[in-house]
């Protein structure tokens, strides 16, 4: 599932911001979500925000750090795992 725009991650961060938020990796690429949809039995889909057009982990970090404004501690990092 991809996103439709930069407005749907906008909403998606203010109403997550208080959890962490997990990067991990999928055949197709890098992921984020929220801590409590990860550990989901059964994830919501619309709650995943697609990555996959950055390479790492970090770069994803970054990009959410400039533009929605988390911390990088705000982030737990499932990508090599």
């Amino acid at each position: 599932m991809q996103n439709v725009g930069a407005d749907s991650t906008v909403q998606k961060w203010e109403e997550f911001n208080m959890e962490k938020l997990i990067i991990y990796r999928e055949l197709d690429g890098l992921k984020v979500t929220p801590e409590s949809n990860f550990n989901a039995r059964i994830r919501n889909e619309r709650r995943v925000t697609d990555c996959s057009a950055f390479s790492s982990a970090e770069e994803v970090r970054e990009y959410f750090c400039k533009y929605f404004g988390c911390k990088d501690e705000d982030f737990i990092d499932w990508s090599e795992m």
